[in-house]
């Protein structure tokens, strides 16, 4: 029994109690079951990948109160089954130099830890040698899929995993790594690009206020219109003087007109 979780709830152990119980009703369910009867052993997992580590109780008994002291002579037992305890899977205590290889849950660890392009393409290479086989191919799939869509999360497009053909030519040439390097690495100069133009516009904006100040609003229209061509910094610093310099706003008009 799986339960995937990104906060941390102090009442699990409950609710894991509460799905192993409804299972067990649930198997028995429109029967009269008789001595020779068992349910199953159930194993609870919760898999965890918050940023605060895991503090709520895993077992049952650690969310009851320890009530009154019993007379001395009575004999109480407290009864245990599986399902009232579950296990934890933190996924942010874990090192990730110390994850086991041959593992897949290790590779679940690693996809939700790994911080950049060279962790990410080292994760998918390892998935795919683990999952080669062929009685795995559903569970490859499903693998490939939750990685694409994470790594989607960022903005890299890696809609090649969830074409076979496409992926099976790519490992045979053996450029994965060059082409998932490739598509993280478009990303980073996108990234570099966009903060360059919100830089450069936030730059751009005072000059325009201040052709504004000096030469009035018609012709500081027109030197917002101009200004989109100003794509360096030094240009911009040029412009802030031929404000100072020019005593007309023809004159700057003609000049921002001539950038580029």
């Amino acid at each position: 029994m799986l339960e995937f979780q990104s906060s941390v709830d102090w009442g699990m152990a409950l609710r894991v109690q509460g799905y192993a119980v409804r299972l067990f009703e649930s198997l028995w369910q429109g029967r009269r079951p008789g001595r020779d009867d068992r349910l199953p052993a159930v194993l609870a997992v919760v898999v965890y990948n918050g940023t605060v580590p895991w503090t709520a109780p895993q077992a049952l008994a650690d969310l009851v109160g320890k009530g009154t002291r019993l007379r001395a002579e009575a004999k109480v037992s407290r009864p245990q089954f599986v399902g009232e305890r579950y296990e934890l899977i933190d996924i942010g205590s874990y090192k990730l130099e110390g994850l086991s290889e041959g593992n897949l849950v290790s590779l679940v660890v690693a996809v939700e830890r790994m911080t950049g392009p060279g962790e990410a393409t080292a994760v998918l290479e390892r998935a795919l040698r683990l999952l080669s086989a062929a009685e795995r191919e559903k569970l490859r799939e499903t693998f490939l899929n939750w990685f694409r869509l994470l790594v989607a999360r960022t903005g890299v497009d890696l809609n090649v995993l969830a074409d076979p053909k496409m992926l099976e030519r790519i490992e045979e040439t053996g450029v994965l790594r060059t082409t998932l390097e490739q598509r993280f690495q478009a990303l980073r100069d996108a990234d570099i690009a966009e903060v360059e133009e919100r830089w450069l516009e936030r730059e751009r904006q005072p000059l325009v206020r201040l052709v504004g100040r000096k030469f009035g609003p018609d012709v500081a229209e027109v030197a917002a219109g101009l200004r989109a061509g100003i794509s360096d910094a030094d240009r911009l610093e040029d412009v802030g003087m031929w404000i100072i310099d020019c005593d007309r706003g023809s004159e700057l008009l003609s000049r921002l007109q001539g950038i580029g």
